[in-house]
């Protein structure tokens, strides 16, 4: 059976050597826990790390700590989350490394590409981050506004998660090489909210400015984020009434909530997806899919989707009556609004039966959250001067094989599974097939091959799946996918984000 063994490499950037692990059955070697940034106070920004210190000798043998975040289950394995190897709200700003045991020989070839993920074809080193999540990365309240002012772009008024990505693309940049990597060819991606996060990044400009080609899985804005302040705000004056801090100073309430423990923080936050704030100086206040977007230094963007992307709200599904949705709706919408929307997602006035009224559900909050506005990013990209034929559209229509309620469904986070090969020794041939021509491309776009024709030119998309075959096809006549909403979105989308906000907050408990 292939061992794993110590791999000590010097790294002159960082002022030392990195102990890692040589897999000699893969011959891939890891570097885990690496620190990239530091932070300790709760609320304040990390700061990106430049040298290894402690002697000169870092020991990446073992996975570093990530964010303090609740326990419950993940719906793409169908397991609990792993709390494996411990939660730590002030040393999760760490990351791993994955590189060919070739790149790091003392007859290194060519630096190789570099693919930075917030979570097969040529080779690439991958890099895996560790940030700040939920409350921890995503808050901004008047209270802060006190102690740090209005912000800068370089030190924004919350969105610290956002900042402790931007560290550890600085820290890509400036380290990678050490590891065998390429630093002018880097390609950040991620899944749902890691997603949104690399959407932020095109839109915050400056962090733009620190990659060179952008994967975007099932993630972006601008219904997702950025979100308003006034919904941080909110946020936090429930924080301080659940946790009971009362102080009248600004001051003295940031010092009583940051002397809480992660978990009551945890306990007492919304429970709801947080994302970044529009905070008009890192990001925009408000995106729409026609507002230019400079291209800086990334040159071309894959983003895609799957099909049943809103299974993933299942959880609020189950708290929500058929009456509580009506009446949201119907207090949400205009009536000639609901009839159309009830019309276009296949809702009923009448009582549903349990599996229509959910098929309904997904397809709405689906479209909303995830597949519309994918689609409008690419169909933005038609009419861009500096987007068209940089932008590749994907459906990743390959249904889940495994047991449970997601089987023979195309589900969030599916694509990013079966890319990444986990399972796939569990997985039919069709999946398999699919699985690994996916990775193929994923790893020949870090290569800076162009992975398909570009959506600009005949509005073609790759399909992958189902079935196991993979191809280009016409949005126009593709029929794996419902679009008789589409209309309604494109004149309406804003509404119908409010309709799904309020069917979120209603069930937040």
């Amino acid at each position: 059976m292939p061992e794993s063994k110590p791999l000590r490499i010097p790294t002159p950037s960082l002022q030392g050597e990195v102990v890692g692990v040589l897999d000699e059955g893969t011959d891939v070697a890891q570097f885990r826990g690496i620190p990239y940034a530091s932070v300790t106070k709760r609320w304040t920004h990390s700061v990106t790390k430049h040298s290894i210190g402690g002697g000169g000798v870092l020991d990446a043998t073992q996975y570093g700590p990530r964010c303090s975040q609740a326990d419950g289950m993940v719906l793409v394995s169908g397991g609990l989350n792993d709390p494996t190897p411990g939660d730590d709200e002030f040393k999760c700003l760490n990351l791993n490394v994955a590189v060919p045991a070739e790149a790091l020989r003392g007859n290194k070839t060519t630096p190789l590409p570099v693919m930075y993920a917030r979570e097969c074809g040529a080779p690439f080193i991958l890099v895996q981050i560790n940030y700040r999540l939920g409350a921890f990365g995503c808050a901004l309240a008047s209270d802060l506004a006190e102690e740090l002012g209005t912000g800068t772009r370089e030190q924004p008024l919350g969105n610290f998660a956002l900042v402790d990505q931007r560290n550890g693309l600085e820290w890509v940049n400036r380290h990678i090489q050490d590891f065998g990597g390429d630093a002018s060819r880097i390609t950040v991606f991620g899944v749902s909210a890691g997603s949104a996060s690399v959407h932020m990044h095109l839109l915050a400009g400056e962090t733009h400015q620190l990659f060179d080609r952008a994967i975007m899985m099932s993630g972006t804005g601008p219904v997702m984020c950025p979100l308003p302040a006034e919904f941080y705000q909110a946020e936090w004056d429930s924080l301080c009434r659940k946790s009971g801090v009362t102080a009248a100073e600004p001051a003295r309430r940031l010092e009583q909530l940051r002397s809480l423990s992660p978990q009551t923080i945890i306990q007492n936050s919304t429970k709801a997806a947080l994302a970044p704030v529009g905070d008009g100086k890192l990001l925009p206040a408000t995106w729409r899919f026609a507002d230019e977007v400079p291209r800086h230094r990334c040159k071309d963007i894959i983003l895609g989707d799957t099909n049943v992307e809103g299974l993933i709200f299942d959880g609020v599904l189950a708290r929500l009556s058929q009456d509580r949705f009506h009446e949201v709706v119907q207090a949400e919408l205009a009536p000639e609004l609901v009839a159309e929307l009830y019309e276009g997602f296949g809702f009923t006035k009448e009582r549903q039966s349990a599996d229509s009224f959910r098929k309904a559900f997904r397809l709405l909050v689906g479209n909303v959250l995830f597949n519309y506005p994918t689609l409008g990013i690419a169909e933005a990209s038609t009419k861009s001067k500096t987007w068209a034929d940089h932008v590749f559209l994907y459906h990743f229509e390959e249904p889940s094989p495994f047991q449970g309620p997601t089987r023979g469904l195309s589900y969030h986070g599916l694509c990013a599974m079966l890319l990444h090969l986990n399972e796939l020794d569990q997985c039919p041939e069709p999946t398999k097939k699919v699985s690994l021509y996916a990775a193929q491309v994923w790893a020949k776009f870090a290569h800076g091959e162009q992975p398909w024709e570009p959506y600009s030119q005949r509005k073609r998309f790759m399909r992958f799946g189902p079935g196991g075959e993979s191809g280009l096809h016409d949005l126009d006549t593709d029929t794996t996918r419902a679009s008789g909403f589409h209309g309604f979105l494109e004149r309406h989308l804003p509404e119908a984000a409010r309709v799904i906000n309020a069917l979120l907050e209603g069930t937040d408990n």
